[in-house]
This record gives structure tokens, sequence and C-alpha cells, in this order.
């Protein structure tokens, strides 16, 4: 037996996502919106996808020895004498 269209979206949806659809049909919005229920219907030239969520930001954790910066990591030594702050990294879209 065939899976349905949207088996990976309707089970990921099943396990909590939040899930997305979009109509092409002519007059409406062709914005991606999120469903509560989704019907899973084509109707309407629908289609659905599964909502991206927002990365987790990534730190560099700097260290300082003798008041002059000589440590940057992507996680935390523990270190506590030596660690001045973290500096947020950004990728190029603003995340």
């Amino acid at each position: 037996m065939a899976q349905h269209k949207w088996h990976k979206e309707i089970k990921a949806w099943a396990d909590g996502a939040e899930i997305e659809g979009q109509t092409n049909y002519p007059g409406y919005s062709k914005k991606w919106v999120t469903y509560k229920e989704p019907s899973w219907s084509s109707e309407f030239g629908m289609k659905y996808r599964i909502k991206k969520q927002p990365e987790e930001p990534k730190y560099l954790y700097v260290y300082a020895r003798n008041g002059e910066i000589n440590y940057m990591y992507e996680d935390p030594r523990g270190w506590e004498g030596e660690y001045i702050g973290r500096i947020k990294m950004e990728n190029d879209n603003g995340n």
C-alpha cells in the first residue's frame, strides 16, 4: 500500500511538530500559515510542510589571562578565573 502524500508531515504533526500549509488557489494568499489541525487535503492546491524551528544561538566563550584575551571556544571550559564573557555568533540570515 502506498504511503499518504503527506506521510512525513502527518507523522511529525502526530509527534508534536507544527505544520504549515499554503494554497495555490486563485485569489488566496500564497503565505504559509500554521495549522493546529491540518485537513491533509490536496484540494485548492494545498501544500504542507513541517514548520522550521529557529536554531539555538551559538556562542564563543572568551577567556583572558593577565588581562589579555587568549582563548575563544564554542563551549564553556570551566576556567572560572579566566572567563570574561561570551559572544553571540550569527549566520548570514541574522540567526
